[in-house]
């Protein structure tokens, strides 16, 4: 069937091809866009004027934008319409990097950095013009409180943490095996300690009541939210311990 397709392709003359084009050529504006046309530079500067209103979207300001490209530099609104786009410029740049910024995946890492990079340069084009512009600072804020919460949200994150502590365990004498787990809602979320000592009853005591509450804060901030202690069985369950995180 693909063949049939192309073979139909390569088939057509050239005249139909200079048809289409003529008729493309030929086609009148739309009634949308001769209604755009017959707009007049005033009436095209009240349109543009909508989208500095608070919350507009980026597609928004775009046709704001449009309608001030529409307006000829040799009439009376021009003047206006040139300090309206750089009104808009600005709001532009702001509404793209907040909405990069809203979207950017917390449990993506990669992702995440992605969208903060382009936001930041939106950001950027703004303070270029601004170095103290208040709205740019704020998402600049926004942007980096949204990196450091996928740096807690991401599963490479927390199984590299996981490497880092049990190299830790091993060098203060500990036998312990340290990586991540989890099931459902909390996958990812589960640090799993697997020792022989654990089966000593008074030892597994004392980890929980005096080493475990030294990593709190920081097995919390990089998204854990529970410890299973296992002791060394290829089939044993083991025991949870949630970590009683703020958040």
């Amino acid at each position: 069937m693909l063949l049939v397709i192309i073979i139909v392709m390569l088939g057509k003359s050239p005249s139909d091809n200079s048809e289409k084009t003529e008729s493309s050529s030929t086609a009148g504006p739309t009634a949308e866009q001769a209604q755009f046309n017959a707009l007049t530079p005033s009436e095209h500067l009240s349109q543009a004027k909508t989208a500095l209103r608070l919350g507009a979207t980026p597609d928004q300001i775009e046709e704001s934008l449009r309608h001030l490209r529409a307006i000829p530099e040799s009439v009376p609104e021009a003047a206006q319409a040139k300090n309206l786009t750089a009104k808009l410029a600005r709001a532009q740049h702001l509404a793209e990097a907040k909405l990069l910024i809203d979207s950017a995946p917390v449990n993506d890492l990669k992702a995440n950095l992605d969208n903060l990079r382009r936001a930041n340069d939106e950001i950027q084009a703004v303070l270029k013009e601004n170095p103290h512009d208040k709205d740019a600072v704020k998402l600049l804020t926004l942007a980096t409180n949204k990196g450091r919460e996928a740096l807690g949200g991401s599963q490479q994150t927390r199984q590299a943490f996981a490497q880092d502590l049990q190299q830790r365990l091993t060098s203060m004498g500990y036998d312990i095996t340290a990586w991540v787990h989890g099931e459902g809602a909390d996958s990812g979320r589960e640090l799993n300690l697997d020792s022989e000592m654990f089966k000593d009853t008074a030892t597994r005591v004392q980890f929980i009541n005096s080493v475990l509450p030294e990593w709190k804060n920081d097995l919390c901030k990089v998204g854990f939210r529970q410890v299973k202690l296992r002791q060394g069985g290829t089939f044993e369950l083991g025991q949870d311990y949630s970590l009683g995180c703020d958040h």
